[in-house]
């Protein structure tokens, strides 16, 4: 069929006369450039007319939602029994499940890898390193195990000895683990330090916190809406960089 004479009134027929949405998309594809945009407008005129309701956009990604295996568990407990064999016990006196907080560390460097992000994880037992360093940030992971899925409004939480035993560090990275499949491992967000200690809370042990639970210790607590989104902070202080 001869296209070359055709007039605006021929591409935006062509772009709807009895075919399916998914042909007419692409059928816009097909028209000439100059000729495009109106029928492109014509098109969505049409289905708009038709009843046609876009399907909604997904949200972008809250909190990342990763998969704990048998096998990180395992190695977060041989990880543990090689930090207590050496004498470290840790500084927060192993405040939690720390073997699930080492085995958060083995998920989130898989899923920073699969990302194609450059980093160094440093698993060593007894080394006084951040876990992680991305683009000359050092970052330590903060992992706390807890029943659900997350919400805005409940805590991620920096015992008093974590923020004086760590040194310092350029970022806190917080996960939540729930306990009902020890499974589903959340990747919360970023935050500094000093944000930590300026918009959280501090609470001595045994103070009731505002989510109504004891303080097993001397803690900073933030809620996980404080916190940078992962793929947020990822985007500013990794992927713009050349």
């Amino acid at each position: 069929m001869d296209q070359g004479g055709w007039t605006q009134g021929n591409w935006n027929a062509f772009v709807v006369f009895d075919i399916t949405i998914d042909e007419s998309r692409e059928r816009c594809r097909q028209v000439p450039d100059q000729f495009r945009k109106s029928a492109i407008n014509h098109a969505a005129t049409y289905w708009k007319l038709q009843g046609y309701k876009p399907p909604p956009r997904r949200p972008p990604q809250r909190w990342p939602l990763l998969e704990m295996t048998p096998a990180d568990l395992t190695w977060g407990e041989q990880h543990l029994a090689k930090v207590l064999a050496a004498g470290n016990t840790a500084p927060d006196r192993n405040f939690g499940n720390k073997a699930a907080g080492f085995a958060a560390e083995r998920v989130v460097d898989r899923w920073l890898t699969e990302r194609k992000i450059p980093l160094t994880w440093n698993n060593h037992p007894t080394a006084r390193l951040p876990d992680f360093e991305i683009s000359d940030l050092s970052i330590d992971l903060k992992n706390h195990t807890t029943g659900g899925a997350p919400q805005g409004g409940y805590d991620a939480d920096l015992t008093e000895e974590q923020r004086q035993g760590s040194g310092e560090r350029d970022w806190y990275l917080f996960t939540k683990l729930d306990r009902g499949n020890m499974a589903d491992l959340w990747v919360l967000g970023f935050q500094t330090l000093k944000v930590i200690m300026t918009t959280g809370v501090f609470y001595k042990e045994g103070e009731i916190t505002r989510t109504k639970l004891d303080a097993p210790v001397d803690c900073w607590c933030i809620r996980y809406d404080e916190l940078i989104k992962p793929l947020e902070w990822l985007g500013e202080h990794y992927e713009k960089k050349p």
